[in-house]
């Protein structure tokens, strides 16, 4: 019997290369119809860390409890990139980055923090949204819920940023919190839920004959990618999802 109570969240954020993440989501929502009815099911595009977080308490909250939170988007190791490639967000952070320079005048993370709009960083979540963290937690069910964050690294620890020769922007990001642990053991401390993610990139999938095969062997076979009506995944190039606990 499926429970009034409880009910499922579906995420997603810019595919960019690896396409429309609002395809991935609507084919998820879809083989999930047997466990959640679709009112208490909501999918929503989301590129803001902000709204993120407001969407728990504002659109969330009342609604059901949540019993499955599944987030699709790019990810490097400590950050979720929900505004992944946003020419916006690119625009303001290379007028921001100008303001410093590597060696007199370098860039705080914090800086670097707030200019990432579209970025959830686990220095995020240890430091700038401590005041949203119990009612967050307050949106979820108290027993078997799980969080799934569908996209590349983000069960990756240690990450470590880098820049390209004669900036210093993303390294500012290496001076506090370090060794950092992975996005998804950050959600799952953060949330305290069970969190899933990948220790490396990720690849699209495809349902074809109750098998999943990649997009690129089905091109091989039909000569062009699946179009939007087969049934879509994202996963990992090496292994599968790995679960982190609180």
């Amino acid at each position: 019997m499926k429970n009034a109570e409880e009910g499922c969240v579906i995420l997603y954020g810019r595919g960019a290369e690896l396409g429309d993440f609002g395809v991935f989501a609507q084919h998820l929502a879809k083989s999930l119809e047997t466990t959640f009815p679709r009112e208490r099911m909501l999918v929503q595009s989301i590129e803001r860390k902000k709204d993120f977080f407001d969407f728990f308490s504002k659109t969330v909250k009342g609604k059901f409890k949540i019993k499955q939170l599944h987030v699709f988007s790019h990810a490097y190791g400590a950050a979720l990139s929900l505004g992944y490639h946003d020419p916006d967000i690119g625009r303001h952070r290379v007028a921001v980055a100008a303001e410093y320079d590597e060696k007199k005048n370098r860039i705080p993370m914090e800086k670097v923090l707030a200019t990432e709009v579209g970025t959830i960083f686990t220095d995020d979540l240890l430091t700038q949204l401590l005041s949203v963290k119990q009612t967050v937690r307050n949106t979820f069910a108290s027993k078997g819920t799980s969080i799934k964050l569908w996209g590349c690294n983000a069960g990756v620890a240690n990450w470590v940023y880098s820049d390209s020769e004669g900036t210093y922007y993303w390294r500012a990001l290496n001076t506090k919190n370090t060794p950092k642990p992975s996005i998804a053991q950050g959600i799952a401390t953060f949330f305290n839920v069970e969190t899933y993610g990948a220790l490396s990139g990720s690849h699209v999938e495809v349902k074809v004959g109750g098998r999943w095969i990649t997009s690129d062997v089905y091109k091989l076979k039909h000569g062009k990618y699946p179009p939007p009506s087969i049934q879509t995944r994202l996963h990992p190039d090496k292994g599968d999802y790995v679960k982190f606990k609180p």
